[in-house]
């Protein structure tokens, strides 16, 4: 508030016309009414720290649930959930982990990150938090060289829209330098710096943006019409890819869901909940995911709200170059419109951990997930700019 009543000097007021409840920035021709500091305060915190609590107010709550441990691996599943906790610690106050396996039970609810938030709901209240946190665990390999695959997401109860999605991946070999350093030999220690990246992306969405790589962006196929304003963007649905390579097939296709899935999320898309299109393809008895009939679509319209889905198939999924693996990478996607059954776009793309790299090895890409989500990046960044709202 500036008036006539200011004083020429703008950090000094005569006592009598201070209001007690504002104050005076040195060297600033501004009044700050106190009763906004703790609002500033807060929104500090969010910025520095990820966390939504209020000075002064309790952090707030989370459901973190078990860790979805794809490879069979305990300890190292231990060792993710140890590595997500100790992040979260200060900034949400976690459900105690045998209540949250006893609500599961009490639901017969097997994967809770492929069930719907409607039926989760009667658990949020029981435990008394509404936002659940749901880890996995999708790739580990400890030689030749360590390499882990991690995904992320997260949502409340009730409703069916994704609140975050979040892909890692890293090799060992990520952070070489000169003469061989900087390489990382333990799994465990590459899985606890992966996780802690994973949570770092949650805690603080639009930062960590920089360490991904960059494909270039198909233009086969594609007619660009200007990009979109992804946040006026109707809903779109995330079909689980297919996966046509010999090795570990199911392993290749469900890391290419949550790579998408994450992709689209950071681009602003908004994303109808995984586990409400998993029901409605078991309730229609889908096993063919690409090829959705009339009322599987309308099941899938109606239940999760999405105009438009997206699925592809995932050709080449490979590692080679011996101790020093390099992947290989091949995939198809499709965009479909939901009402319709219309093809709305249809694209690939082809890659190798070595054709970004310079002479001396430079910029090499060791981890298959990594290449995925650059792959990705580039395949979305191609459809998005033919979708017209």
């Amino acid at each position: 508030r500036i008036g006539a009543d200011i004083p020429d000097h703008p950090t000094m007021r005569p006592a009598a016309h201070q209001d007690p409840g504002e104050l005076i920035v040195p060297g600033k021709a501004c009044i700050m009414p106190r009763a906004l500091i703790p609002w500033i305060l807060a929104a500090l915190l969010v910025a520095l720290t990820g966390s939504a609590a209020l000075p002064g107010e309790p952090p707030p709550r989370l459901i973190l649930l078990p860790i979805q441990d794809r490879i069979g691996d305990p300890e190292l599943a231990a060792a993710v959930e140890q590595t997500v906790r100790e992040e979260l610690a200060g900034r949400y106050v976690l459900a105690r982990g045998e209540n949250v396996r006893n609500g599961l039970r009490a639901g017969r609810i097997r994967d809770a990150g492929a069930t719907t938030p409607v039926r989760l709901a009667k658990m949020a209240r029981n435990l008394e938090a509404d936002t659940f946190l749901s880890i996995t665990i999708h790739r580990a390999a400890a030689v030749p060289v360590p390499d882990i695959t991690l995904s992320g997401q997260s949502f409340e109860a009730g409703k069916n829209t994704l609140g975050w999605a979040g892909f890692r991946s890293a090799s060992g070999l990520d952070g070489r330098r000169m003469l061989g350093r900087g390489v990382i030999e333990d799994l465990n220690e590459l899985t606890r710096r992966t996780a802690r990246r994973l949570i770092g992306d949650f805690l603080r969405p639009d930062a960590n943006l920089s360490d991904r790589i960059t494909v270039p962006t198909p233009v086969e196929g594609t007619f660009r019409r200007g990009l979109i304003n992804t946040s006026t963007m109707s809903r779109m649905a995330v079909l689980p890819f297919d996966s046509e390579v010999t090795r570990k097939p199911q392993v290749a296709a469900e890391i290419a869901t949550a790579a998408i899935l994450a992709v689209l999320h950071r681009k602003g898309v908004p994303l109808t909940h995984p586990g409400t299109v998993d029901e409605t393809l078991r309730r229609r008895y889908q096993q063919r995911y690409g090829g959705l009939d009339d009322l599987s679509r309308a099941a899938l319209l109606l239940a999760g709200g999405a105009t438009r889905f997206i699925t592809g198939t995932v050709e080449i999924f490979e590692l080679s170059g011996g101790i020093e693996p390099v992947p290989w990478i091949a995939l198809g996607a499709r965009v479909v419109d939901v009402e319709s059954g219309q093809v709305l776009w249809i694209g690939g793309l082809e890659r190798t951990g070595r054709e970004g790299e310079n002479i001396f090895g430079v910029h090499r890409v060791h981890s298959p997930g990594v290449l995925l989500d650059g792959m990705l990046n580039a395949v979305s960044a191609a459809f998005l700019s033919t979708i017209e709202e």
